[in-house]
């Protein structure tokens, strides 16, 4: 199945948009949310790149992607990847690939499409 790169950004805003239906009480909201306002603005430098540079424009698109991943995880609070992360000291892309997983499972396939789809910017 190809996915527009449109219908890859309408994604993205749709998991950004998540993020307020999933807000537990033992995330920091000082840390989601920066986590979501880098999100936001990777996705607004992407969209505003996609003529000019688009490969760019697919970095700033991933990062974004990753943001929201990392966002959700904390809502969510994923206790199994949030330990590695905190141990480790960063986030790898095998807890990101672990995130998306867990998160796929709450909100549904699209997550782990979109996710996939982001993936693929990376090689533009």
């Amino acid at each position: 199945m190809v996915i527009s790169f449109s219908e890859n950004v309408a994604r993205l805003d749709q998991c950004i948009y998540s993020y307020s239906q999933v807000y537990t009480a033992d995330a920091d909201p000082a840390t989601v949310e920066k986590h979501l306002d880098l999100a936001l603005r990777f996705l607004e430098e992407g969209k505003a790149l996609v003529d000019k540079d688009p490969v760019q424009a697919s970095e700033k698109l991933y990062k974004a992607a990753e943001e929201v991943v990392k966002a959700l995880t904390i809502c969510y609070n994923l206790s199994e990847v949030l330990d590695v992360v905190e141990e480790r000291g960063r986030w790898t892309i095998a807890e990101l690939e672990e995130a998306v997983e867990l998160i796929g499972k709450r909100v549904g396939e699209w997550f782990i499409t979109s996710w996939d789809a982001a993936w693929v910017l990376l090689d533009i």
